[in-house]
């Protein structure tokens, strides 16, 4: 009675784990919404039925199961990145599967020939769940290599290595223990609940694997709304100083106004001079507002000025932002992460006036071109190149990801290269309508202010 409980506990066993590795491959899949489902619901079946018929009449032969896991992984290979991928994944991983079930079979068979395939493939026997124990950690293996860029993307190398562990080491025990549980009628229980045991310990290593990615990705998705409403607190706060410097600027606006007047009357016109040129030099100096017509790119640089300002870095900046296709969050965090990463580099230059950065935003055909450069302290050439950050905190090091994420979420182009000893340069191509406007260019020069 409990050998019959455990056997149909390992067959629901075995086909929740086939249906969940199906099922997380369609839902990869289905991140792009297709036009007409209802057509490819209707196509996918059949193609699936037809490379399933061919799969298993050229199964007989160990080569023949090779070429086909070879044709259905280069078919994956070719397909990435496209939409024919998207329609063509699960067939051709199915496929795979079965090769690999097939192809461990196949060989298990020929290279033990005393064994009766009539009772390794029977139910209810050690041989039987050897075989499926083995194919389905080959396909889980196969699963986790076809979704490894979403895995590598959201998993800590930690993770990474205990959902690979964890399924090596069973199928080693799997190994050592099967010559004990080969003889036919033997020990079938025991061997049963070993088997049951292992393979649920793989069904939640795999769920936890996944659940750790999603919960990373989700973490990461919030780390960057939280950083945007800090972005924006700060402009309110920048927009709150700016009032109250105002206001300042108008409690003293007479008091300027009766100086002046006084050093008109008594016929010192030069001292007068000097006095407006000092006022307007402190002026320039202390409310310099970013104005290039675009909110998001105003917005990111009035933010990040004053740091800038207060650290000596001096700035170039030639605006002349088109109207863009790019959502104003998304262009956000690709000005804020580029002027973040020049920042960084420019605080380890002791020396001032070494500290630079320059940007330069202006439309290039069909695209609006990004260009920033900033220097690079010696000794730490290579790590500019490797683009890798130097901080080793939560939540830092993934500014070059985001911005490398956020263009070809555009179809754009980028290149981070260091184009000279001691000089970092960024380019940025995103995509713009041909006839998109340019509002106004504003150009500014280190503390002197000038709008073309």
């Amino acid at each position: 009675m409990m050998e019959n409980i455990l056997w149909n506990t390992w067959q629901y066993l075995v086909d929740v784990f086939d249906c969940f590795l199906i099922l997380y491959l369609f839902r990869k899949m289905m991140r792009t919404r297709l036009r007409q489902p209802k057509y490819y619901y209707l196509f996918l079946p059949v193609l699936a039925a037809v490379l399933f018929a061919c799969n298993c009449w050229l199964s007989g032969m160990i080569g023949l199961g090779v070429m086909t896991c070879v044709y259905a992984a280069f078919s994956l290979l070719l397909f990435r990145g496209t939409v024919m991928m998207r329609l063509f994944w699960p067939a051709f991983c199915s496929v795979l599967f079965f090769s690999i079930d097939f192809i461990y079979s196949s060989a298990l068979l020929m290279f033990f020939p005393t064994i009766d395939p009539y009772t390794y493939f029977s139910e209810q026997s050690a041989f039987f769940m050897v075989n499926t124990l083995a194919t389905r950690l080959l396909i889980a293996t196969a699963v986790v290599l076809v979704t490894r860029k979403a895995f590598r993307l959201t998993l800590s190398w930690r993770n990474w290595m205990l959902s690979v562990f964890i399924p090596a080491v069973s199928g080693v025990i799997m190994l050592l223990l099967e010559p004990n549980f080969m003889v036919p009628g033997v020990n079938d229980g025991l061997f049963l609940l070993v088997a049951v045991l292992l393979f649920l310990v793989n069904i939640l290593c795999l769920w936890q694997t996944v659940s750790i990615s999603r919960y990373t990705a989700m973490a990461a998705r919030q780390e960057a709304e939280l950083k945007l409403k800090g972005l924006e607190d700060t402009q309110y706060q920048n927009l709150l100083d700016t009032h109250k410097t105002l206001m300042g600027w108008r409690h003293d606006f007479f008091n300027h106004l009766s100086v002046i007047g006084q050093m008109i009357q008594t016929g010192r016109g030069d001292e007068a001079l000097d006095y407006i040129e000092a006022l307007r030099n402190k002026t320039n100096e202390s409310s310099t507002m970013v104005n290039s017509g675009n909110l998001a790119v105003d917005s990111i640089l009035n933010a990040k000025l004053p740091a800038a300002r207060e650290n000596g870095i001096r700035v170039s900046l030639r605006l002349e932002v088109p109207k863009m296709k790019t959502d104003p969050v998304d262009l956000c965090t690709l000005l804020g992460n580029l002027w973040d990463n020049a920042f960084e580099a420019n605080m380890y230059l002791e020396n001032h006036s070494e500290r630079f950065i320059r940007l330069t935003v202006r439309p290039s055909d069909f695209f609006c071109s990004i260009h920033m450069e900033n220097p690079v302290a010696p000794g730490r050439e290579e790590q500019a190149e490797s683009h890798e950050s130097t901080k080793h905190l939560p939540g830092h090091g993934l500014g070059v990801g985001q911005i490398k994420k956020t263009v070809q979420k555009y179809d754009g182009v980028y290149s981070l290269r260091l184009a000279q000893p001691g000089r970092f340069v960024v380019d940025l191509l995103l995509p713009i309508d041909a006839a998109a406007p340019v509002e106004q260019v504003f150009v500014w020069e280190s503390a002197k202010e000038a709008l073309v």
